[in-house]
């Protein structure tokens, strides 16, 4: 079967938005990083836990030319907003992948 950017961010944010309760798309985009074609999901919800938590996760997907890099950070729904601009910078600092220079549409 064929795989691409979009079928595996696809799938995962399925898998993230089902192992939250209550969960909420905040954000989604289509971009670049450090060259390569990515998708970014910020997504809000409660941990299924007794005691849940409201969380924040920022779930980053990147395409190489062999490899995906899934980058999943999150805090404490509260919190989150103190880390949102670090947490988008995290992945500018991968290096050492060879990528595909194509644009996403």
């Amino acid at each position: 079967p064929s795989i691409d950017l979009n079928k595996i961010s696809n799938d995962t944010i399925k898998r993230l938005l089902s192992s939250m309760k209550n969960p909420t798309i905040v954000n989604s985009e289509e971009l670049k990083i450090i060259g390569l074609n990515a998708t970014r999901v910020e997504v809000s919800g409660e941990t299924r836990e007794t005691f849940s938590s409201k969380l924040t996760t920022l779930l980053t997907i990147i395409e190489g030319k062999n490899e995906y890099i899934l980058i999943s950070l999150g805090a404490n729904k509260d919190d989150f907003g103190n880390f949102r601009e670090e947490f988008k910078k995290f992945p500018d600092s991968i290096s050492g992948l060879e990528g595909q220079t194509n644009s996403l549409e």
